[in-house]
């Protein structure tokens, strides 16, 4: 059935069930609130209301003979128990006619649904519109039967994230499988069956499914960046065994915005880099030398000289900073713990000669007291990710100094160092290199080497200069933060005690419950 004309969605996403009538000679109508923001449950309860409507009057035509409508009493005979309908403010004036109502195929159809629904009074419907009234269910009814038609969703979804678990993130696995979790729960409601197949699924599913999203308030960008993203990546990964037909697959051409809004959009989110200004309050010796730990002063200025993302230099071990050639450089791995947003990540550049002037090489040493990472106090969140935390207290810190444009964050200093380069006629490839970009040239990619360590040093980190920051007041004294990493690793330590102790307690009460159940 097709959404009722006689709904309304109000700018809040609520929708309403219209009331249309004739007053005298104007046209007039009533709007009652159906208190729901999701289309599919909002026709349901309109198809709801218009039943009773119908089948307490339209045995014939409303205006049929015996029936005043300027007598208010009768229409206890059109909407039955009034007084549950006045819990949804129905107001009818004198001299009230309905327009527009259901078919009497639609009719039918509602009648059913109602009957099945287990709603078989005009006070029990009033309270189900209201949203007070459960569906009643008994414990014989039977579970609907997995439907035909090649691989179910579920099925899908488990054989995506068996293939593609070792090829994306941890932390876009993690993401995907929520947005994937999410679709699926909204076909079994949709579909009333938790066995729905892939092919079945259309592009009239898809949008239906793009309304709902809307109607909670979920911008257009994330849902065309996320969630139809992710699950067009369902779509895509059966036809690679044709789970689903080769040819346009639904989650596209959606249209949620022109490209218009689409750049609009960006301009207002867009990262910006810090300009001369910023520069000077963020590497100001009397705010820079205020950070107490090692990484919030380190940060800053190893993606000053690197243009290294904040990910990737928190999770830098001691041993990446080595000698190439007799060039102290450091190097940007997939080793160990570590992990890269792309192959054109894993790079090695040289370190810059400002920051062996500071003092880098001294802190280094002072770190490798303390273990194998350079930072090894921090810790890793669910996906491998040493970042958040520190990520969290440079935002604090660049407000507290007065750098408030939401644009500017810790990723600004990748591009302020890409801008130095551009600015200073780095070349695009080796700019590329030194930055971690993929070059998309076949020349550049298939018939070239990497540029060597000396070439990095003299050509691409050698221009790299900021004229605005006093440097001179920001030198390392080896030992400075000794005290803090020993404080700092204390503190990881017993955190980490806790947290195994936490994990034997309940993996004890996992299996004492067990054997609880077993017993019984």
């Amino acid at each position: 059935m097709k959404l009722p004309s006689r709904l309304f969605k109000s700018r809040h996403g609520v929708y309403y069930y219209r009331f249309q009538f004739q007053l005298e000679t104007r046209r007039k109508e009533r709007r009652i609130s159906l208190h729901t923001k999701s289309p599919t449950i909002a026709k349901a309860k309109a198809f709801q209301l218009s039943a009773i409507i119908f089948h307490n009057n339209f045995s014939g035509a409303i205006m049929a003979s015996g029936f005043d409508p300027n007598d208010p009493s009768t229409w206890s005979s059109v909407l039955g128990d009034t007084d549950s309908l006045r819990k949804l403010d129905v107001t009818l004036p004198n001299g009230v006619t309905f327009n527009n109502v259901n078919t009497p195929n639609d009719v039918e159809m509602t009648l059913k649904m109602i009957k099945e629904l287990g709603l078989n009074s005009s006070t029990e419907i009033a309270k189900f519109l209201a949203g007070s009234a459960p569906r009643k269910t008994t414990q014989t009814s039977k579970q609907p039967e997995p439907q035909e038609g090649g691989m179910t969703l579920s099925e899908i979804i488990e054989n995506y994230n068996t293939r593609k678990a070792d090829k994306l993130s941890p932390k876009t696995v993690y993401e995907y499988k929520n947005y994937h979790q999410k679709f699926k729960a909204w076909i079994a409601r949709r579909k009333s069956t938790e066995h729905y197949p892939l092919r079945k699924i259309t592009r009239e599913d898809i949008s239906a499914y793009i309304n709902d999203l809307k109607a909670k308030n979920i911008s257009d960008n994330t849902i065309q960046q996320k969630y139809l993203a992710s699950i067009g990546g369902l779509f895509d990964h059966a036809q690679t065994f044709d789970a689903y037909p080769i040819g346009e697959i639904p989650t596209r051409g959606h249209k949620l915005f022109t490209k218009r809004d689409k750049k609009k959009g960006a301009s207002k989110t867009a990262r910006r880099p810090y300009d001369d200004k910023d520069l000077e309050l963020l590497f100001k010796p009397e705010n820079l030398l205020k950070r107490e730990k090692p990484d919030d002063f380190w940060l800053p200025l190893l993606a000053l000289f690197t243009g290294g993302r904040i990910s990737e230099l928190c999770q830098l071990a001691v041993s990446d900073i080595k000698q190439i050639n007799g060039i102290w450089s450091l190097s940007i791995n997939d080793e160990d713990y570590k992990r890269v947003k792309t192959d054109a990540a894993l790079r090695e550049i040289p370190i810059h000669p400002q920051l062996l002037k500071l003092g880098f090489l001294d802190y280094v040493a002072d770190a490798s007291e303390f273990g194998g990472m350079l930072f090894p106090y921090l810790t890793a969140d669910p996906n491998g990710n040493f970042s958040c935390t520190p990520s969290e207290r440079y935002t604090k810190y660049r407000r507290e100094i007065g750098i408030t444009d939401p644009r500017k964050v810790f990723h600004s200093f990748r591009f302020t160092a890409n801008n130095t380069l551009k600015k200073n006629g780095v070349p695009l490839e080796e700019r590329c290199q030194f930055i971690g970009h993929e070059v998309f040239s076949t020349n550049s990619k298939a018939y070239s080497d990497p540029f060597p360590i000396d070439y990095l040093l003299e050509n691409v980190s050698g221009k790299l200069h900021y004229e605005s920051i006093d440097f001179d007041g920001l030198v390392y004294t080896k030992g400075r933060f000794l005290s803090e990493l020993k404080r700092l690793c204390e503190a990881k330590q017993r955190f980490e005690i806790h947290k195994q102790n936490r994990l034997k307690r309940e993996d004890r009460a996992r299996l004492e419950n067990n054997k609880g159940k077993k017993n019984d």
